[in-house]
């Protein structure tokens, strides 16, 4: 089976959410999982988010960026523009 790693799914693992098992249990039964490189920019500020908001400590915002970047090493991850990634890497609106 080829499993899509969505953000949203992606961030409920990595924050320990509600659905965290159900999702890692996805991710794990996959024969291949696919994400786009937008997926890793949108889950390292949700992180940040979590963090700013005191939703995750610093040390649990590095932790979970960690174990990010090792499963993406395992998964087939497709490159998105440069625009887009600007795009998506530019500092929030206050």
């Amino acid at each position: 089976m080829i499993v899509y790693a969505e953000s949203s799914a992606v961030l409920s693992w990595l924050l320990g959410e509600s659905q965290q098992s159900l999702v890692l249990h996805q991710l794990s039964g996959a024969d291949r999982v696919v994400s786009s490189s937008l997926t890793g920019l949108k889950c390292a500020r949700g992180l940040a988010r979590a963090a700013a908001a005191s939703r995750l400590s610093k040390t649990g915002q590095l932790a979970a960026l960690r174990l990010l970047d090792t499963a993406e090493t395992a998964w087939d991850v497709h490159d998105m523009s440069e625009r887009i990634i600007h795009a998506g890497a530019r500092p929030f609106s206050s």
